[in-house]
């Protein structure tokens, strides 16, 4: 029997009910730990730029030092609409580090560092000198206009996909695991069902078959040599198949690299979530031109995405308000961004897929543990160590379904106490 809208909606938000108030533990000593790493790394960054700077730039936070010294250096530095004065924020900055200019790179590297030890690690010290050493969110399952979840006093979702950050938020015991799976590249693969592009969809039933195939090479390799050589020819397979890196040489050319294909990667999301050139520019840190390029390309590869979009924004433009999502539930429009129409259906449909995947958790054996929910991810806490690789199996059919004949995937990290980097 299914669920009516609401019935649907109190479960999935009964589900996160105990992250907010039992929590998790985090592991003292790894906090410590990450701080006197970051601690450590922050300074030599800060000394980096003392002495790049001739002692000019004490602060590389400093809004009164380092926008000033980047002028008189010959930077171009844009200049604030409020105060008239230049600027050297993150956005500024990254193009200019992305580009080779390595007193830019350590000025961000030092702000990295101060965000991480000012936003995460000197809070959870806190808890764990302080407080109970346990870590709590409240997860808004409704919050945002599409019906993304998002999260608070802890927000999760600040904490880093890499680097360790994560190790410090750990299951109950030794003999308890935290499981987690992503649902894999789910705008792309709701965007393609959505909009019926036909070009987006063979990408992603190609590149989901090599994939598979993949995996099995890496499973029946008898040693290092035979993984090199799965590795390697999945790489091929990817350049051709995967859809940011079929824009990236579309846009780049065939001797497209790794960083063409990030970039490509961020003016793809940004196209989709109705970015225009300008606004992409500023975004992704690349020139208008570059992301010019890159739009004709992602027109190119998904020329039926493109028509769909113009659709989605121009039923708002004549004063539609609401689209409803396979669910039953209905996702409202913005009639002041109708350039955010398609980006709408795409993230209310993704985060219906989101909760069909916790609820059928919830109905498995499993259901006692603690979840979390942070963007495409699910979190399971406290799952008992031996039975960790069943639940991850079961984790991942929970998730996986299809939309409009398109698959919708998921990927796993490994079982363990702490809770692991995003693979």
């Amino acid at each position: 029997m299914s669920l009516s809208v609401l019935e649907r909606e109190r479960k999935f938000a009964s589900a996160w009910v105990p992250i907010g108030i039992k929590g998790t533990p985090l592991d003292a000593a790894h906090v410590k730990e990450m701080q006197a790493k970051h601690a450590d790394l922050q300074e030599k960054a800060r000394q980096r730029v003392l002495e790049a700077t001739g002692g000019a730039v004490t602060n590389p936070k400093s809004n009164t030092e380092v926008p000033p010294f980047l002028a008189a250096a010959g930077y171009d530095l844009p200049l604030s609409a409020k105060t008239g004065k230049p600027g050297a924020a993150k956005g500024v900055l990254e193009p200019l580090a992305a580009a080779g200019d390595q007193l830019c790179k350590d000025i961000l590297e030092y702000r990295q560092h101060d965000t991480a030890r000012g936003l995460l690690l000197n809070p959870w010290a806190e808890l764990c000198d302080r407080g109970d050493s346990r870590i709590r969110s409240n997860i808004m399952s409704i919050e945002a206009r599409t019906g993304r979840t998002s999260s608070r006093d802890f927000n999760m979702q600040q904490v880093s996909r890499q680097g360790g950050m994560r190790a410090c938020i750990t299951s109950e015991s030794d003999d308890h695991c935290i499981i987690s799976a992503d649902f894999n590249s789910v705008e792309i693969r709701v965007g393609a069902a959505l909009s019926g592009d036909l070009q987006m969809q063979y990408l992603i039933a190609e590149l989901d078959a090599r994939t598979d195939c993949f995996n099995s090479m890496m499973s029946l390799a008898k040693n290092d040599e035979e993984k090199a050589a799965a590795k390697s020819w999945y790489e091929g397979q990817k350049r051709e198949f995967d859809f940011h890196w079929r824009t990236a040489i579309a846009c780049y050319g065939p001797e497209a690299v790794k960083e063409n294909r990030y970039n490509a990667k961020r003016v793809n999301f940004a196209k989709m979530f109705g970015s225009g050139k300008r606004s992409c520019s500023k975004l992704v840190g690349i020139p208008e031109s570059e992301v010019s390029k890159a739009f004709d390309a992602f027109s190119s590869v998904a020329p039926q995405y493109e028509a769909w979009d113009r659709e989605m924004r121009n039923y708002v433009h004549n004063g539609g308000r609401s689209y409803e999502l396979y669910s039953g539930r209905v996702a409202w429009m913005d009639p002041t961004a109708e350039h955010g129409a398609g980006n709408t259906a795409i993230q209310g449909t993704a985060r219906e897929l989101a909760v069909d995947a916790t609820l059928n958790w919830l109905d498995g054996k499993w259901a006692y543990a603690t979840l979390l929910i942070v963007h495409d991810e699910l979190v399971a806490f406290n799952i008992p160590r031996e039975q960790a690789e069943d639940a991850t199996r079961y984790l991942i059919e929970c998730m996986e379904c299809e939309v409009r004949g398109v698959k919708i995937r998921a990927e796993s990290n490994k079982p363990s106490r702490e809770w692991q980097d995003a693979s």
